[in-house]
């Protein structure tokens, strides 16, 4: 299981944020597929509100190497962790809510070595 969750936040981040049009939003621009619609289930509407969110807060780039990648997955680490919550308010299988939960344990935790990172270097 554990070495199943790299991969897992890998597809779940890797893909728009490669897009050669992204421009900050989901899908390079096309706000239709990360902007709830009509018809959407309550666990589509929050996966989607939680990559919108994760985008709209992400940092602007400081050009410092370093920082830019600390801030950048703390973003995507809360994003994670809105998705898992979304999974257990509304999954059924019982491997992927347990995946959800060891989701929200690991990435709470790499979240706080992150904020101490970014307090130790002054940001």
């Amino acid at each position: 299981m554990n070495r199943l969750l790299p991969l897992v936040l890998l597809s779940a981040f890797a893909l728009p944020a490669c897009s050669p049009a992204h421009d900050g939003r989901m899908n390079g621009g096309n706000m239709n597929m990360s902007m709830p619609a009509d018809g959407d289930s309550d666990a589509t509407r929050g996966y989607k509100l939680s990559m919108t969110k994760m985008m709209d807060d992400m940092p602007t780039f400081t050009g410092n190497a370093d920082t830019d990648f600390i801030k950048q997955m703390r973003g995507h680490h809360q994003a994670a962790i809105s998705m898992a919550e979304v999974e257990l308010a509304n999954g059924a299988d019982p491997e992927a809510k347990k995946l959800a939960e060891d989701i929200i344990v690991a990435q709470r935790a790499e979240i706080e070595l992150i904020d101490a990172w970014l307090s130790k270097n002054g940001e």
